[in-house]
């Protein structure tokens, strides 16, 4: 009997252990892709709101005056970025995306990018999808949003266009965003690049996205389209986010 209880022991010692192990590098797998995400967060968004104060300051000392208005128009660009840390840090959903929905959400983040712009940028978004994209996961929303996010950024930052416009729709199997704009062009595009651009394709990969780059027109410009199937990006969505679920109890319990 001694031997048994022993025996026993000893086994549930060993199952302890084992479940201690695998849950710390469930843990630890977890938290590098949290690691990453939020590295992507602060490059799309924070980043390219210091970028554009940056100018700013740069344009004002430039002049070697600055009126009231535009110090007041600079205080609610740096309050801003500092309510976009701490809705990283924080570790939210964009708000306006969990409250009212990606097409609202990425009309929000272009009206935002281009409010500034001189020259003034026109934009447009239109949505055929019958709103399904909120039909979507939740990780699945999240990802096509900073998709979409970062390819505005680009545009605005590096393209120099008059006009960006986002569509949104959808087949019966298939849901894709497309952004337009009429600037430069961006040439070739590598999928390993490092920064925003190996971000977007970083992304589109663990939701099972494709997502190429073109031409908009024989004239210029660029169109970045985002396209998924439905049934396959969900798995694909669910899978990426099991081992943070099954993370968590381990934290917990830690």
């Amino acid at each position: 009997e001694e031997a048994r209880r022993a025996m026993l022991a000893e086994s549930e010692a060993r199952n302890r252990a084992e479940l201690l192990r695998v849950g710390a590098s469930q843990l630890t797998e977890g938290m590098e892709r949290e690691r990453r995400r939020m590295a992507m967060d602060l490059h799309d968004q924070t980043l390219a709101d210091l970028a554009r104060i940056a100018r700013q300051v740069s344009a004002f000392r430039s002049r070697g005056v600055a009126r009231t208005a535009q110090l007041a128009d600079l205080e609610q660009e740096v309050a801003g970025c500092l309510a976009e840390l701490r809705h990283i840090v924080d570790d939210m959903r964009p708000s306006v995306l969990e409250l009212f929905g990606l097409r609202d959400a990425v009309e929000a983040h272009l009206n935002r990018s281009v409010a500034r712009a001189k020259p003034p940028i026109a934009v447009r978004i239109a949505d055929t999808s019958d709103g399904s994209a909120d039909g979507l996961s939740e990780t699945l929303r999240t990802a096509l949003y900073r998709i979409v996010q970062e390819a505005i950024n680009n545009a605005v930052r590096h393209a120099a266009p008059s006009r960006i416009e986002v569509q949104l729709a959808s087949t019966a199997t298939t849901f894709n965003v497309t952004v337009t704009d009429d600037g430069h062009g961006c040439g070739a595009i590598d999928p390993a690049a490092q920064g925003g651009i190996g971000h977007m394709h970083t992304r589109a990969a663990l939701v099972g996205a494709r997502l190429r780059f073109e031409p908009a027109d024989r004239k210029g410009g660029t169109r970045v389209v985002i396209e998924i199937d439905r049934e396959s990006a969900e798995a694909e969505a669910a899978a990426c986010g099991t081992a943070i679920t099954q993370a968590q109890p381990v934290a917990e319990a830690v």
